[in-house]
């Protein structure tokens, strides 16, 4: 074995030894990348209740994978995000915003003023080099908090060559990694940050996802109204909490006698109210919906 190795070492010794040399560089050079690409990401499968489209993604989820123009800070007031800054003009009926310096898709195209796109009625947009301007036909001094309404661009991502799903592009901490479409329904969005990673399941009805809950498909159960199936099982925390960008409203069919004024006051007056939170109160059917601009 001595002689054996020895000869070994004394033809190959000098190819050996520059292996090992550039080993050590290129370790040392990549060990950085290799710990990022290696690093374990924490998976949290979260379940949701809803018919859900590219263009009704939950708003939660919208602010992870992109920004507004602006931001609302922890008192409900805009600040900028895409926008560097903007101005009001025209006794508040042109707003012009000015976008931040080398923002970036997640696929890396730069983002461009005609990339804002917002699907307003009766206003007009008017684009230039570094700002897009609104003019509207009236006042409006909520617009700020309008545009907070984060940015998307639409694409097609190829699956084994052959197929392609509708998918996202954002601008924000978390990128989409994969998206599942049935019908036009989003069933499934997945996606990552650097350190961290959300599979949301979305499912037609709450019994659906109590039950996946008990499969173990998901960990995580949000926006749940009938919680009393999980109320007894061990090592499931129930937290409430209250939506304030989400209402339930009632209609009543003023045309009906049944209905009249004094008993819908009669309703509103016997209706709990919790104490120190805003509520909306409007005046046969029951939704649960998010506000729309």
């Amino acid at each position: 074995m001595y002689w054996y190795v020895s000869a070994y070492v004394h033809k190959h010794g000098l190819l050996i030894f520059s292996a090992v040399v550039m080993g050590a560089i290129l370790f040392s050079v990549f060990y950085r990348v290799l710990l990022s690409v290696s690093q374990f990401k924490k998976t949290t499968h979260v379940g949701r209740v809803g018919s859900v489209t590219l263009a009704t993604i939950p708003r939660d989820i919208q602010d992870k994978i992109s920004n507004g123009l602006t931001t609302l800070d922890d008192a409900g007031n805009p600040t900028p995000d895409l926008a560097e800054r903007w101005s009001v003009e025209d006794d508040g009926k042109t707003y012009r915003f000015i976008l931040r310096k080398g923002l970036k898709w997640h696929d890396g195209k730069e983002l461009q003023p005609e990339d804002i796109v917002y699907n307003f009625t009766d206003t007009q947009v008017v684009i230039t080099k570094n700002e897009v301007i609104f003019k509207l036909k009236e006042a409006f001094s909520p617009f700020p908090m309008v545009v907070s309404q984060p940015m998307f661009r639409e694409v097609r991502k190829r699956k084994w060559l052959i197929f392609s799903n509708a998918s996202i592009l954002g601008t924000g901490q978390y990128k989409v990694v994969q998206m599942k479409n049935e019908g036009g329904q989003v069933r499934e969005i997945e996606i990552e940050s650097q350190y961290e990673r959300f599979v949301y399941r979305f499912y037609p009805t709450e019994e659906r996802a109590i039950l996946a809950y008990k499969r173990g498909e998901v960990d995580l159960l949000e926006d749940m109204s009938g919680i009393d199936a999980l109320q007894t099982w061990s090592r499931t925390t129930i937290t409430t909490s209250v939506r304030k960008d989400q209402y339930i409203a009632v209609f009543f069919n003023v045309g009906n006698e049944l209905f009249e004024k004094t008993v819908r006051q009669a309703l509103n007056y016997a209706s709990q109210k919790p104490i120190g939170e805003e509520h909306v109160e409007t005046s046969s059917f029951c939704s649960k919906t998010t506000p729309q601009y």
